[in-house]
């Protein structure tokens, strides 16, 4: 992973989207709702909903794979 800032300090992070980096972003931003409210509470859902998504997507093309792999 690479990260990276522009002239005005933006960071970027090269790389695709893990469940790994999610359930990070998840802890960290459950942190900022703990501490600083129900302001961030929606960024908080967002990236919960987005875990959601990409787990479920996983389990489902792992079924597939072990039913395409049955004899």
């Amino acid at each position: 992973m690479r990260i990276r800032r522009d002239i005005y300090g933006k960071v970027y992070v090269d790389g695709e989207l893990t469940i790994e980096r999610l359930e990070r972003c998840l802890k960290v931003s459950a942190k900022v709702v703990s501490i600083h409210g129900d302001k961030y509470l929606p960024l908080f859902v967002r990236i919960n909903q987005e875990l959601e998504e990409m787990r479920n997507k996983k389990m489902m093309m792992d079924l597939a794979q072990r039913i395409a792999n049955d004899n």
